[in-house]
């Protein structure tokens, strides 16, 4: 009997070239599923942070009045004072990237900060820094972009850049004599 060995080490060395890509194949995708995996975590933790962010950094409204009513109305030259603090948790806000949107039924403009004394397009706040802080209690102020009339209805949108928006809305009283006139 003679036994014929080549077919089978040809078979061997067949199997070993297979096992060996297979093997090459399973290192690459492994490595492009971790260099992808890391890559979507690194996104997940901004996207979240971010989320984070949005939702919890908001302004607490204490308090808004208005400076001189004695005339049963507001004019463009009376002062609207908004008392804001910064919500449970919420990040510093930047005061040069925070809005205020003021709408009536006959006006609706955008007021951004200026360093100085407020005017109709503008607000300015009473505190030493750029940021609203934790713990700090801040009054905004600003010139009434149009007139306000007895019984109308305001509303003031407070938009931060990065955080939720918050609406205040309030009707004048039915009589407007006081130089201050509580609003909320």
């Amino acid at each position: 009997m003679v036994f014929n060995n080549n077919k089978k080490g040809a078979q061997g060395i067949g199997t070993l070239i297979i096992f060996i890509a297979m093997i090459l194949v399973a290192a690459v995708a492994a490595g492009v599923l971790i260099q992808t995996s890391s890559s979507l975590q690194s996104k997940a933790l901004d996207v979240g942070s971010q989320s984070q962010e949005r939702v919890t950094t908001t302004l607490d409204v204490v308090q808004v009045y208005g400076d001189d009513a004695t005339d049963h109305k507001f004019n463009t030259s009376d002062s609207l004072n908004a008392v804001v603090r910064l919500g449970a948790g919420s990040d510093p806000i930047k005061m040069t990237e925070m809005k205020i949107k003021f709408s009536t039924k006959d006006y609706s403009g955008i007021l951004t900060f200026a360093d100085g004394s407020p005017t109709n397009t503008t607000y300015d706040a009473d505190n030493t820094g750029d940021y609203i802080q934790q713990g700090e209690t801040v009054v905004l102020s600003f010139k009434f972009p149009s007139e306000v009339k007895e019984s109308e209805s305001v509303e003031l949108m407070f938009m931060p850049e990065a955080g939720s928006p918050l609406p205040v809305t309030f009707t004048t009283p039915s009589v407007m004599v006081n130089k201050m006139v509580q609003l909320r």
